[in-house]
């Protein structure tokens, strides 16, 4: 992936995950990932209006 001037390797989003997944826990991660998706869902609704 690439960000701007950040080049982001796959092996290192997997790292990523795993530190925010030992963080917060599975549990926790899972509501995290349902607030993310239900708040890109109301944008994309709200940005058609």
């Amino acid at each position: 992936m690439y960000f701007g001037a950040f080049i982001i390797a796959p092996l290192e989003v997997i790292l990523v995950f795993i530190i925010i997944s030992l963080i917060f826990g599975p549990g926790r991660l899972a509501r995290i990932g349902r607030s993310v998706g239900e708040m890109v869902s109301n944008y994309r609704k709200e940005s058609k209006r």
